[in-house]
């Protein structure tokens, strides 16, 4: 290592990335698919966090007998619109205490409303009371126009679903699958359909749309104590009833018939001004234990894929880590002496830059023209790219990004974004990115400042010349506001869009912006300009440069820009290919995502993937004598970002049912862009670092 042997070093680097992968491979894949709230697969220190995590979150509740137990609506969602209505918007959410939020004219009522459709149900009027069964219960009658008769089939048309709440239990329809392992298993789906969309193929005969107007709440419970229990199981089974009426105009069906939906007929929306909402109510004592409720909602119909998926990129890394060692072998012990001694001698003025390397093992050779590869563009390896300032931002900004990805995951990991919790776990973990991307502002400062300073300080025959360092400013100003405002662009645009629609989530423009500058000048300016002024302060290296540029030779075909992002982007969107595709699938079809574990580990296996792919480009790119590497190095590994946007065109029209709707469309495309934008950014900083890193310990 004294000697400086490029190969040593290298070989060191990977032995201690192994151990680390092995490590959070052990940890990924036995707490990654645990879906219970005692983290179940997980042992020691992690199920010790893990439990910890989830009773600070949602403590466990005792009830006495007939006590009430609230019921709570979320507001509407649907997989084919993207578009959720608050659940009092509607004729259907009669008896709903407290009513929905008002009108939006301050920024209070702004946040209640979006923390009203995100994190904070609404109370129904169901009467639900501790181990009391209850038959065909009339919650309320309402009666409907034909506009709003309209709008319900639209609703049932569209697929949307109800999603109630007891206990901080989602209502799950049952589902059973089979496994071969474990045989036939019980699944809870989270969402309660509106009602049923019934084609009629027959000629002349219109299609129908039922709506579920009675629902059959079955709840499980352990004991705690003699008269205490505890809510372990809420299961809800919806049916459509056309109910029949006695002389007094009240459900004849509510007096005698408790399986209602086995002797009547469905309840066709387009054929009734009049809807008897109605429920029935039962309780079990459950076989599970309060601390397991969740498995029966976050259950995977098969694990192994992940184990598989991470298994294989691991062997890709390895794959990759073997081509490594042979360009680092290519590097031999003689040439790593030969550029110290020369560094030395140009230090020293004993030798000129154009002469460094005509000293080749006793050679008396003259002329820099004799040596070729990557030795004979030492003296401008280390020219400055264009736009320097920007290269800086987008650098930063990516570590930034990945540093926030990999938090995230980790605290999800030890269930942060568990969905016991009061607030809901997707819109937690947008809370959580957001504080965590403002306080990782300083390390995006720090490592703008020194990457510009880098980038904009060399040296000519001897005589530093470092550029005035004025602009440090203008670079924290665009690290600080560039990207952060592209994605306040993007989400702007979907939250008109979505307000156009009517939907729950959004607020007003004025809002939105005021928020945004809040931020942008509270917080992320400040903070960005503490880390650089720490990065500005910090030593620079000695970087050598001739005066004129050496020509650029003509790259062969394989040696291109084109090729080297087409290649590398394809070798690391190949790592996180699988779990992006359940990622999107957890998002969009809103259901629960408990694979924090397994992403753990991908983003470090995507790191490694990225850095070990932007080494071999280019180091093969600087033995074509190629010295402007700069932006290659980073465009080599965020070209994931382009396959990242393949797939999600892929998705929208292969795997989703979307109405054909502008609103939707944008929606899609907006989050899906800025994953895209996120990846890109994320993937590009680690093969830059790596590829920086590898050139400093060559020509250094």
């Amino acid at each position: 290592r004294k000697q400086g042997h490029l190969e040593f070093l290298i070989m060191e680097w990977r032995c201690v990335v192994m151990v680390a992968i092995g490590l959070l491979l052990w940890t990924g894949l036995k707490g990654g698919v645990s879906g219970s709230e005692s983290g179940s697969g997980a042992g020691g220190v992690q199920s010790l966090v893990v439990s910890l995590m989830t009773k600070i979150r949602n403590r466990p509740t005792n009830y006495v007998e007939h006590q009430h137990v609230p019921v709570y609506a979320r507001p509407l969602t649907s997989s084919h619109t993207l578009v959720p209505y608050d659940y009092t918007e509607f004729p259907f959410a009669c008896g709903v205490v407290g009513g929905g939020v008002g009108h939006r004219d301050n920024i209070t009522q702004h946040t209640t409303r979006l923390l009203g459709s995100c994190g904070v149900p609404r109370e129904t009027g169901y009467k639900v009371f501790v181990k009391q069964a209850q038959y065909c219960q009339v919650l309320c009658k309402t009666t409907h126009t034909k506009a709003q008769l309209d709008t319900l089939q639209e609703l049932v048309a569209l697929g949307y679903t109800f999603n109630l709440e007891l206990d901080g239990l989602p209502g799950g329809v049952p589902v059973h699958y089979y496994r071969f392992d474990v045989g036939t298993n019980l699944l809870l789906r989270p969402s309660i359909p509106v009602g049923t969309y019934l084609y009629q193929y027959e000629e002349m005969m219109p299609a129908v749309s039922t709506i579920n107007n009675h629902f059959d709440f079955t709840i499980h419970y352990e004991h705690v104590t003699l008269h205490t229990v505890r809510i372990t199981r809420f299961e809800v089974r919806p049916h459509s009833i056309k109910h029949k009426l006695n002389t007094n105009g009240f459900p004849e069906s509510c007096d005698f018939e408790p399986n209602l939906h086995q002797s009547t007929d469905p309840l066709d929306v387009g054929a009734t001004a009049s809807i008897y909402w109605t429920y029935s109510v039962e309780w079990k004592e459950a076989t599970e234990q309060w601390a397991n409720r969740w498995d029966v909602y976050m259950e995977e119909l098969d694990t192994r894929i992940h184990q598989f998926s991470v298994a294989n990129s691991a062997l890709f890394v390895l794959f990759l880590t073997a081509i490594i060692a042979v360009v680092v072998t290519r590097v031999n012990r003689q040439s790593a002496v030969t550029i110290g001694a020369d560094t030395k001698r140009m230090e020293d003025g004993t030798v000129t830059a154009s002469a460094a390397f005509s000293i080749n093992g006793g050679s008396t050779s003259s002329a820099i023209a004799e040596e070729t590869g990557w030795k004979a563009i030492y003296a401008d390896v280390f020219r400055s790219p264009r736009c320097p300032m920007l290269l800086s931002a987008t650098v930063a900004t990516g570590w930034q990004l990945f540093v926030v990805a990999m938090a995230m995951a980790l605290l999800g990991l030890y269930g942060l974004f568990h969905p016991s919790g009061t607030m809901d776990g997707w819109c937690l973990s947008y809370v959580t990115g957001c504080t965590l991307f403002v306080s990782l502002s300083p390390l995006s400062g720090y490592i703008s400042a020194r990457l510009y300073a880098l980038l904009t300080c060399t040296s000519t025959n001897s005589r530093t010349r470092c550029s005035e360092n004025r602009n440090w400013v203008r670079c924290s100003l665009l690290t600080a506001t560039l990207y952060p405002s592209i994605g306040f662009v993007i989400y702007l645009a979907m939250d008109r869009a979505l307000d156009s629609a009517g939907a729950s989530n959004t607020a007003s423009t004025s809002t939105v912006i005021f928020a945004h500058f809040g931020i942008l000048v509270l917080c992320l300016v400040p903070l960005t300009f503490a880390g650089t002024f720490v990065g500005n302060r910090a030593p620079l290296p000695t970087l050598h440069l001739n005066t004129i540029p050496r020509p650029i030779p003509a790259s062969r075909w394989y040696n291109r820009p084109t090729v080297s992002v087409l290649i590398g982007g394809l070798l690391a969107f190949g790592v996180v290919f699988i779990e992006f595709f359940f990622a999107f699938s957890a998002y969009w079809r809103n259901t629960f995502f408990n694979l924090y574990g397994i992403w753990v580990t991908v983003l470090v296996l995507l790191a490694i993937t990225c850095a070990q792919v932007s080494i071999s480009f280019c180091y093969y790119q600087l033995c074509g004598e190629n010295w402007a590497w700069w932006w290659r190095a980073f465009m080599t590994s965020a070209g994931s970002g382009l396959y990242l946007a393949l797939y999600g065109a892929h998705y929208y029209y292969a795997r989703l049912q979307l109405a054909e709707s502008f609103v939707t469309t944008l929606v899609y495309v907006g989050t899906t862009a800025l994953c895209v934008l996120a990846l890109a950014l994320m993937s590009g900083a680690v093969g830059f670092t790596a590829s920086l890193l590898l050139v400093l310990r060559m020509y250094r």
